[in-house]
């Protein structure tokens, strides 16, 4: 499911639960089946989503279930907890975020909201950050794990020649107001286009096929490189 998760600025936000008080901390996609194992993956070291680097999930917090789930809404965490609410998300300040892709090995692409900083962008590898220019444009930059080949990652893609492994994250690549180039959302543009071009050129192993982890929304590609 897609979820949104915001952080309230102030205890008084809590009481007053307007959207302003509140700051995005993170929007993905998570395995989960209730708000239970949602608070639960969030608040483990070992099972956050790629991108998630808030503070432990705990009262005054608000989730969003985004898509089709039964359990669509928002809810406000608490002692008890948790309660449906009615809370407009799109008032919330989005200011510290981006909107970024994720890459999975074996798994279909998507867009993330993360924090806009580097500790963002190490939750989404899992270590120290690596950039890699892939567009002649120069209007957007992947980053992986620096130690990606000695860390036992799996294969992901092939960008510019490179095979990139371990879960990696595209950004757009523009200008601060220091006049440097720093990472930023992706456009509306941009994701469809990495959308479509990353949906079907993952790489497969011979014993991702043994041990079953290609995801079956993956059966239909006709861009999959093997590697043996």
């Amino acid at each position: 499911m897609r979820i949104r998760i915001f952080q309230p600025k102030s205890v008084y936000a809590i009481e007053r639960r307007d959207p302003k008080d509140y700051n995005l901390v993170y929007g993905g996609k998570v395995e989960c089946k209730s708000i239970d194992d949602i608070v639960s993956i969030c608040n483990s070291e070992f099972s956050q989503p790629p991108g998630f680097c808030g503070e432990a999930v705990t009262n005054g917090y608000i989730i969003e279930i985004c898509d089709g789930s039964p359990l669509k809404g928002t809810y406000l965490l608490n002692a008890n907890g948790y309660d449906a609410i009615d809370f407009n998300t799109e008032m919330a300040d989005k200011s510290n975020t981006m909107t970024v892709m994720i890459l999975e090995p074996l798994k279909k692409p998507y867009t993330a909201e993360i924090k806009n900083d580097y500790k963002g962008l190490q939750s989404v590898v899992g270590g120290l950050i690596e950039p890699v220019y892939f567009e002649p444009a120069n209007d957007a930059v992947i980053f992986c794990n620096e130690e990606f080949l000695l860390n036992g990652s799996f294969p992901n893609r092939i960008v510019g020649g490179i095979c990139i492994h371990g879960t990696f994250c595209i950004t757009g690549n523009g200008i601060n107001d220091y006049g440097e180039q720093d990472s930023c959302s992706l456009t509306n543009e941009q994701i469809s286009k990495y959308t479509d071009r990353f949906s079907k050129n993952m790489l497969i192993t011979p014993m991702s096929l043994i041990n079953g982890e290609i995801d079956q929304i993956m059966d239909d590609s006709e861009d999959m490189t093997m590697m043996m």
